[in-house]
């Protein structure tokens, strides 16, 4: 292999060891809940995943967030009822108490 060879593998290493530092921070993965190799890939992909979509909500916001400030917000109100167009570009303006829309009613439990 050539100089520049072994130059463009060892940056592609660096990335994806940086990859795994900032799932390893922001996700806060100290260890993996299981051993097996499927329990050990489903939780690299879920946590790939979260960081991809956050990563994606970063750069299409207008608001300048840092991931890890985002992450810490998205955790925050991910069970609140916030319009995501509204919140990501503007996350400092107050919006009136917002209830989901009434397209479908609530389905009961029925208890035989």
């Amino acid at each position: 292999m050539t100089a520049q060879q072994i130059a463009d593998l060892y940056r592609k290493r660096w990335q994806i060891e940086l990859f795994f530092k900032k799932l390893k921070q922001n996700l806060k993965i100290k260890s993996f809940i299981g051993t097996s190799e499927n329990a050990v890939m489903t939780q690299i992909w879920t946590a790939a995943v979260a960081t991809l979509l956050i990563e994606l909500l970063r750069r299409i916001a207008r608001y300048p967030w840092s991931f890890s400030r985002l992450l810490k917000f998205v955790r925050l109100n991910l069970l609140t009822y916030k319009k995501l167009n509204v919140w990501i570009n503007r996350p400092d303006f107050r919006v009136h108490k917002q209830s989901p829309p009434k397209t479908q009613q609530q389905m009961e439990l029925a208890f035989d």
